[in-house]
């Protein structure tokens, strides 16, 4: 999703933390992104207003597909209320194999200004930017894989099937989202 480039309000999606969302239906995803289990790059160029006060979701492919099921999380780009931002996979079904949350550490986002983002996986190693500055390094190991599954991608929010939402609704613009495998 390119919306023109990460340097002005102009051309970016805009959402106003109540309701606004980006859903990219299943139909329209790339078999190769479904089947994403050990290398991913995760992109974003993001412009907060206001510290969120709870957890804002950047892009996320997440569902809840109940239980003994449960959370089963492909990946999922977060910023948090002390302004770190996390990286995921998860399912409860084999958490050693797929589950994984590491965040950089408080204050690494700054409101009002645009700012790029970039989380990957490659073979277990996790890497966080911020503007080209490697934030965050977590080695997890090579038997660590994230979670494929064939769920929509949401920008602005993580919506489950059926409807229901989690976290708080971003507030701000977000830009050029790439999902790289």
């Amino acid at each position: 999703l390119n919306t023109g480039g990460g340097s002005s309000t102009g051309s970016s999606l805009s959402f106003d933390g109540s309701n606004d969302y980006v859903e990219i239906p299943k139909a329209n995803i790339s078999s190769d992104i479904n089947n994403i289990k050990e290398y991913l790059t995760l992109s974003v160029w993001v412009y907060l207003t206001d510290a969120p006060s709870g957890d804002y979701f950047v892009v996320s492919r997440r569902d809840f597909v109940g239980n003994p099921t449960g959370e089963r999380t492909h990946f999922q780009l977060s910023i948090n209320s002390n302004l770190s931002y996390t990286f995921k996979s998860q399912n409860n079904q084999d958490d050693d194999k797929y589950s994984f949350n590491i965040s950089t550490d408080a204050n690494t986002i700054e409101t009002g200004k645009w700012q790029h983002l970039v989380a990957t996986f490659n073979d277990g190693t996790i890497n966080q930017f911020v503007n080209g500055v490697l934030k965050k390094t977590e080695v997890l190991g090579s038997a660590k894989e994230l979670y494929p599954h064939d769920h929509w991608i949401n920008i602005g929010i993580m919506r489950r099937s059926g409807g229901t939402t989690t976290g708080s609704p971003f507030k701000g613009n977000i830009d050029e989202v790439a999902i790289w495998n």
